[in-house]
């Protein structure tokens, strides 16, 4: 059955399908995209009756050189896969066999990458010969790029697990613990990454201080033995914060009798925590994010970040959780923007001029409790 190479993954990684049958010659063309980390690329492919061939058009020498060194490892990393050698013209070209699946190879000429896969080694080497004019020694096989980490996200550091810098496992002492033997347990089965709480120090009297001290030298072990890192940044809200901004908290409803994560839990929505609609509080919760950004984004072992918002979308209930002025503001923004005037949102709401004389009149309560106000607004 001939092999055909499908086209780039466009999100994350290079993945390689093989054992797609065609039955005659045939050109796709693929129009240029920006991907993360490879810059812009276009393509086409040609798939013939025992092969095919797939050209990558990059935005530069150094980024068709680093997707090769992708492509040929991701192959690698494919189960089934081996490392092979076909001789064209007595040119050594080196090349992926996949089990019974077909041979394929990668080679790169200035901006332009190829990528050659055939049923067999012998029609591989006639492809070859055939689409470099007799002269493969004209395409770079053997060149390395350095992959950054990050790009191997997925395809090599996948298993990635949260760290608690300062616990110790059992009844350990700290002054009896090796904490960094871990670090170099992680190395030793294969870069197992590390991830990290990121966010803003919870001490009253620290306004604007991350808890950087907390984790850095964790961070910096991992560094130091090539571990990959994951920023978990978080938007917590300490007391500075609460204080600094109190009308841009999110308010308990009339009968809150708790959060997301449980009945009657004092913290999260509801208590403690930054309206989603809140704009100052939001800008100095998104400071200390970038303090941590600007940091580890210098990290070659920084491999992705999380979204800071953390824990969303628990249940549909999450939707009743916004509640309070900040609230109340956006939400009688949204509707100023739509309907410009509160008696033209009256007459759209209740058919009448009169109901609504004020943006004041309106609240982003949830239906529910309108109604048991006896309130009956429609909703938008």
């Amino acid at each position: 059955m001939p092999i055909v190479i499908l086209p780039i993954n466009l999100t994350c990684g290079l993945l390689v399908v093989v054992g797609v049958a065609c039955l005659a010659a045939e050109r796709r063309d693929f129009p240029s995209i920006d991907l993360r980390g490879y810059g812009r690329v276009e393509g086409s492919a040609r798939d013939l009756p025992a092969s095919s061939v797939l050209r990558v058009r990059c935005e530069s020498t150094a980024k068709a050189a680093l997707l090769r060194a992708k492509y040929i490892s991701d192959l690698a990393l494919l189960p089934g896969t081996a490392a092979t050698v076909v001789q064209a013209r007595g040119v050594s070209i080196p090349t992926v066999t996949a089990g019974h699946q077909g041979v394929m190879t990668a080679g790169r000429d200035g901006r332009t990458m190829f990528i050659f896969a055939a049923e067999s080694a012998d029609t591989l080497t006639t492809l070859l010969l055939e689409e470099l004019k007799g002269k493969p020694d004209e395409l770079e096989f053997r060149e390395t790029a350095n992959v950054p980490m990050y790009l191997d996200c997925w395809d090599k550091y996948g298993f990635r697990f949260y760290y608690r810098p300062w616990e110790t496992p059992g009844k350990t002492k700290w002054a009896d613990d090796n904490a960094l033997e871990e670090f170099d347990f992680a190395k030793r089965l294969g870069d197992l990454g590390f991830v990290f709480w990121a966010k803003p120090e919870d001490t009253d009297t620290g306004p604007a201080v991350t808890n950087w001290q907390w984790w850095e030298w964790a961070a910096r072990a991992a560094q130091r033995r090539d571990l990959p890192v994951t920023i978990n940044t978080v938007h917590t809200a300490p007391t500075w914060l609460l204080n600094a901004y109190r009308d841009q908290v999110m308010a308990k409803m009339p009968q809150y009798c708790g959060s997301y994560h449980s009945i009657a839990d004092p913290s999260h929505d509801g208590g403690r925590q930054i309206s989603w609609c809140a704009t100052g509080a939001r800008d100095a919760q998104y400071a200390i994010v970038q303090e941590h950004v600007r940091e580890t984004s210098q990290w070659l072992n920084t491999i992705d970040y999380m979204e800071p918002n953390c824990e969303l979308k628990h249940g549909a209930y999450d939707v009743l959780i916004e509640y309070g002025p900040a609230a109340d503001d956006s939400y009688r923004g949204f509707l100023r923007d739509r309907y410009g005037s509160p008696r033209r949102l009256s007459e759209r709401w209740h058919g009448d001029t009169r109901t609504l004389r004020s943006w004041d009149d309106v609240c982003a309560c949830p239906s529910w409790h309108r109604s048991s106000a006896g309130d009956r607004t429609p909703s938008t």
